[in-house]
């Protein structure tokens, strides 16, 4: 059976399932069934399915016509589905290149990227410009604009306690720019403009006065948990009154 280029744009290995390419078409519109399924069960049982529901609503579309759709299928029929389900873990593991939904007040949903940790201290996360209204990635989102600047968070309170669901894992996403990043530290009157590894580039005083500046404050300033972080992408996206974010 022939396969997808992982290297196709949008298209990618799985490493929780061995052997198997995902694409974010795919996934897309899968997530977009699965709402349309829950509306249907929920515009006439006035309830959500179970998962059971699905998997014989799956079984009997597949039944024995699954080769128009799967090679593996050709010629013969499916009988059974199982999905099996779990307790999810307490703690929700995560590493550089992890992508994550934020929720917003509106019910719709940003997305953001794990770029930078710095053990013991939180990390890096940017902000796509790009909202969807259920928490489903895609490339539009992923190869589009960022929000911002780069921000300082609690990746033990935001990600670690499920405040923004991890909707994909990269182990091989390679961050591009950090060493050029810059942002403010220092006590007040003594701030310096400075890099991640800690080497300052200027005084804070030469730039202070710039209203436009990809610059922010370290993460003793703003270590932000996700009610902060959701708070500032909310102005970002211009659904709040603007305020200077440090």
């Amino acid at each position: 059976m022939s396969r997808v280029s992982v290297l196709a744009m949008g298209w990618f290995e799985s490493a929780r399932f061995p052997d198997v390419v995902l694409g974010d078409d795919p996934l897309d519109l899968t997530g977009q069934f699965l709402e349309d399924f829950r509306d249907a069960y929920l515009a006439a049982e006035g309830r959500q399915p179970t998962v059971a529901e699905l998997e014989a609503t799956l079984v009997t579309v597949i039944g024995s016509f699954g080769g128009r759709w799967f090679e593996e299928l050709d010629g013969r029929q499916l009988t059974k589905l199982t999905l099996r389900t779990k307790k999810a873990p307490k703690h929700q593991p995560h590493a550089i290149g992890d992508v994550f939904a934020i929720p917003l007040e509106a019910g719709d949903y940003a997305f953001g990227r794990y770029i930078y940790e710095e053990p013991g201290a939180g990390g890096l996360m940017e902000v796509f410009a790009q909202t969807r209204d259920a928490p489903l990635i895609d490339e539009g989102v992923l190869s589009g604009a960022r929000l911002g600047h780069p921000i300082w968070f609690n990746s033990l309170t935001t990600l670690e306690n499920r405040d923004f669901p991890i909707l994909r894992s990269d182990p091989n996403f390679e961050p591009e720019g950090l060493d050029d990043l810059e942002m403010i530290a220092g006590a007040p009157g003594i701030r310096k403009i400075v890099r991640l590894d800690r080497s300052v580039v200027r005084e804070f005083d030469e730039v202070a006065e710039r209203e436009s500046w990809p610059i922010w404050r370290e993460r003793s300033f703003s270590l932000r948990n996700s009610g902060h972080v959701t708070r500032l992408v909310e102005r970002w996206l211009g659904r709040a009154p603007s305020q200077p974010a440090s």
